[in-house]
């Protein structure tokens, strides 16, 4: 059975595709419509395609009594644990709309921070292919030209001149096996940084010591990780179980390692925040905010709130970054270029001041 719903879906159902439907569904499930009636509402306005194959399976599930957390189960590549779990808790306590609504609403704002990050890594990628397509073409179709002059001439060539010649010949004679080499080693690395988990704690934790985009990583993270914590928080899931879900759907194996700690600690009966300053990741802002919250017995709408805060500077420093980069990624396309330039014209100066 498993099998078959399978083989009905296609690969290729976005994330934000699902997060609509969430948004969809809350919204419809709060205004009263039956589960099973707003799932088939939503597919008829979807296209013909994966989620609307998906929406039908989970459809065919309810009718046949099936309960909506078991029909979401059957499919873990589009929904996680936590989406599961948290589903299941609102069938449970019938408050399946609240919770929706929740997970409509940490989604957006986990889509929204995606969209702010890609936007960030637009230009400085735009100004990295035009350099590489300028540098390119100088070194196939520019330089040849200078170097058949230099030989004519006989001019001793500084050591800036010689280097550059010699990758305008490796790019024109080795240009055929060059590119698919170095695209090849691309997708061997990716490919082994995926399955070693060795090499993925080694980069991942010195790209958090990085000097502009560390703080960033750890601000994202911690922001999703308070965001999730709210969200099971309020919807009354222990912690130690919502630490155990945010374990298996946390991408950076530092901050897994940092929650399993935090659960060793809570079994050993610390509090949160005491089990958070044991931890390097956490910054203090976090740390007494949910002191506060502990001590208050307000602990989801502090977490709430922190993420909310941790939102609004993570999109500051962004656009901080963004401007930063701008000029910065110019002038490294200026010196590129310049000392490409330089190193073709200082055998025409030297021979100048021989006469």
């Amino acid at each position: 059975m498993m099998k078959k719903i399978k083989k009905g879906i296609k690969k290729g159902i976005k994330t934000a595709d699902l997060t609509l439907f969430t948004r969809k569904l809350a919204t419809l499930v709060s205004a009263g419509i039956p589960l099973a009636q707003a799932i088939q509402v939503i597919s008829q306005s979807s296209p013909r395609g994966s989620l609307y194959s998906l929406l039908q399976h989970i459809k065919k599930e309810l009718e046949r009594g099936q309960a909506f957390s078991w029909a979401l189960k059957k499919h873990p590549q589009y929904f996680n644990k936590l989406y599961c779990g948290l589903i299941e808790i609102g069938e449970l306590s019938g408050n399946l709309d609240t919770i929706l609504n929740r997970l409509a609403t940490n989604q957006e704002k986990s889509e929204a921070l995606k969209r702010k990050l890609k936007t960030a890594l637009i230009y400085p990628i735009l100004i990295f292919c035009v350099a590489l397509s300028i540098t390119t073409f100088l070194l196939i179709s520019i330089v040849p030209i200078y170097k058949e002059m230099f030989q004519s001439f006989r001019l001793e060539l500084p050591l800036a001149t010689k280097i550059l010649l010699q990758l305008s010949d490796i790019c024109r004679n080795d240009g055929c096996w060059l590119l698919p080499g170095l695209t090849l080693c691309f997708f061997l690395s990716l490919k082994l940084y995926r399955t070693n988990k060795k090499i993925q704690q080694s980069i991942q934790y010195h790209s958090l010591r990085l000097p502009l985009l560390g703080p960033l990583i750890i601000k994202s993270e911690v922001a999703a990780i308070t965001r999730i914590l709210a969200t099971t928080e309020a919807a009354g899931v222990p912690l130690t179980k919502a630490l155990e879900t945010l374990v298996s759907i946390t991408p950076n194996i530092v901050f897994v390692q940092a929650i399993n700690h935090i659960r060793l600690l809570l079994g050993r009966g610390y509090r949160l925040q005491a089990a958070m300053q044991e931890t390097p990741v956490f910054p203090s802002l976090v740390q007494q905010m949910i002191g506060i919250g502990e001590e208050s017995g307000t602990l989801d709408s502090i977490l709430e709130k922190l993420s909310a805060i941790l939102d609004a500077e993570l999109e500051a420093e962004l656009g901080q970054l963004t401007t930063l980069v701008e000029p910065l990624m110019m002038i490294l396309l200026g010196l590129l270029v310049g000392g490409l330039v330089l190193a073709l014209y200082l055998p025409i100066f030297n021979m100048g001041s021989l006469f």
